[in-house]
């Protein structure tokens, strides 16, 4: 991390120019001050997750290429950071109770895909609770539902009284079964038999 003097310099995360004195270089990259804290938290993240992973498969530098495009898959094609797959990880292998076995030939993939929508409502869950008291949660949790009592609206009112006025002429004439008059159909039925 060097700092480089004299005139301004543009920087290559934000693109906006800044005195040469407050830009940082990282990597051979010039970053301003603010781009240059989350650069290096993400480096910092980044080297946590191999190091993770290193030891979770046993150690086998033959192994890392490998899972390093799968971080970079699930990074690119579901928009997961590197911080949310090392949580994902810690929380398969630190917290849960029977973890897992990692198959090397199937990589760390399938197992963040499959837990990281628990783990990241895990962190949220955390979050919170370290966010805010203990009264203000069971507030949040205990609130009781509002209810809202909707006069129904008079262009509704009237549609429904014309709907019932008219229903004859919509859906046709009510027909009550008791007042059918099946006679001529039985015989008409009976003459087809005794042709037979």
């Amino acid at each position: 991390m060097a700092k480089k003097a004299g005139g301004k310099a543009k920087c290559v995360s934000c693109g906006r120019k800044f005195e040469a004195d407050a830009i940082i270089e990282i990597d051979a990259k010039k970053y301003c001050p603010d781009c240059a804290r989350a650069r290096l938290k993400e480096k910092e993240i980044n080297k946590k997750l191999n190091n993770f992973i290193y030891n979770l498969c046993g150690q086998d530098k033959d192994a890392m290429p490998f899972l390093g495009r799968q971080i970079k898959n699930m990074t690119e094609y579901n928009g997961w950071k590197p911080s949310g797959i090392l949580a994902t990880l810690e929380y398969i292998y630190e917290e849960l109770p029977n973890p897992p076995e990692y198959n090397p030939m199937y990589g760390i993939q399938p197992m963040v895909e499959r837990y990281y929508p628990i783990a990241r409502d895990r962190c949220l869950q955390q979050f919170q609770l370290d966010k805010f008291p203990d009264e203000q949660i069971k507030e949040i949790f205990n609130v009781k539902p509002i209810i809202i009592n909707v006069k129904r609206s008079d262009i509704i009112q009237q549609r429904e009284g014309f709907m019932e006025r008219y229903k004859d002429r919509i859906y046709g004439k009510a027909i009550d079964l008791d007042e059918i008059d099946d006679t001529e159909e039985l015989l008409r039925l009976e003459e087809m038999e005794g042709d037979e």
